[in-house]
């Protein structure tokens, strides 16, 4: 009884403490896990491949919802890597990625749990064995996609540290138009990603409810 007594104190306190929400910037790690969509109708290498994610964001946490905004810088080299979040999942593939890119989410908060939906801009400075070796078009420099999934914040002392989920679905084209100009829109293979994250928020001080100003007094 008294264990649950104390479990209980234990679990409001954390969460009364949650619920007083902060703004901070925060340190993000994460693993993505690519692959083209309908890669065997285009000229994108079919098979999985992943690349490592570190970026710098800021997050502002308000009562029932906020938003996140951040600098990522992206990497894998030629071959394999870091095990797991640096390799090539499918023989015979020898992937690489340099980039750079923007995300921002914003989405609702229940207790510890922030579903989540958002845009990402990436710059790729640089890529490797994307398409097949038999492919006469290039790898678009820009990519934009939509990522979709959640994350879990738990409160520390000086923030809070989170894990995150997210599918993100690439809108614009991977491979180039082959035959640019012609006036009709190329629809070519797409990059989809699963991407697994870690966080950790450096609090920069508690999200105030913002009063109206009082009406100013009529002049005598």
């Amino acid at each position: 009884m008294i264990r649950k007594i104390f479990f209980t104190f234990l679990v409001f306190f954390a969460c009364s403490q949650w619920v007083n929400a902060q703004r901070g910037v925060g340190l993000r790690f994460a693993g993505d896990f690519n692959y083209f969509s309908h890669a065997r109708d285009y000229q994108t290498v079919d098979g999985w491949f992943s690349n490592s994610r570190l970026g710098l964001f800021y997050q502002a946490v308000f009562k029932n919802g906020g938003f996140k905004a951040g600098l990522n810088f992206l990497y894998k080299p030629k071959g394999s890597g870091l095990p797991l979040i640096m390799r090539d999942f499918r023989p015979g593939m020898n992937t690489s990625t340099t980039a750079v890119e923007f995300d921002l989410r914003v989405g609702p908060r229940f207790w510890f749990l922030t579903p989540a939906i958002g845009f990402v801009m990436a710059y790729r400075f640089g890529e490797s064995r994307w398409l097949e070796s038999y492919a006469t078009q290039h790898v678009n420099r820009f990519n934009v996609s939509f990522p979709v999934g959640c994350s879990f914040d738990w409160p520390t002392g000086y923030g809070s540290v989170g894990f995150g989920v997210f599918y993100n679905m690439g809108i614009t084209n991977v491979d180039s138009d082959p035959i640019p100009g012609d006036g009709i829109a190329y629809d070519g293979s797409k990059m989809r990603t699963l991407s697994f994250e870690i966080t950790n928020v450096f609090a920069s001080g508690k999200q105030e409810k913002k009063n109206k100003p009082e009406k100013p007094k009529p002049l005598e």
